[in-house]
């Protein structure tokens, strides 16, 4: 199953909230397989873009947005309840190590999911 195959089946879980670290190819991808994609996902949280020009691969580019411009313009054209965390606020924010280890902890009980 490809990661926007995966996308579309957790889509169909209600109340689902998207956290999306990387760049947004396999949610464009999977919005070109399924166009109401966006109605079904509750809230999508995007860490990328810049707020102060400030990018991690050059001065005013962040890898994740910049790695597919296509995809991301598609995305943000595209939800309604998107949430986007600039990458100034990502490093002056980092998680913390009780959160991180919880997140991964492949036994913790709940819904949620990581799709490395």
């Amino acid at each position: 199953m490809s990661a926007a195959e995966f996308i579309l089946q957790e889509a169909q879980t209600e109340g689902l909230n998207m956290v999306c670290i990387g760049p947004l190819t396999n949610l464009a991808i999977a919005m070109t397989l399924d166009s109401s994609l966006s109605e079904k996902i509750e809230n999508t949280y995007i860490m990328g873009g810049t707020l102060f020009g400030k990018g991690n691969i050059a001065p005013n580019k962040e890898f994740n947005f910049n790695f597919d411009p296509e995809a991301t313009a598609k995305v943000i054209n595209n939800f309604k309840n998107m949430h986007i965390i600039p990458w100034e606020a990502a490093v002056d924010n980092p998680v913390p190590k009780k959160l991180e280890e919880a997140i991964f902890d492949k036994n913790a009980e709940g819904k949620l999911k990581f799709l490395a």
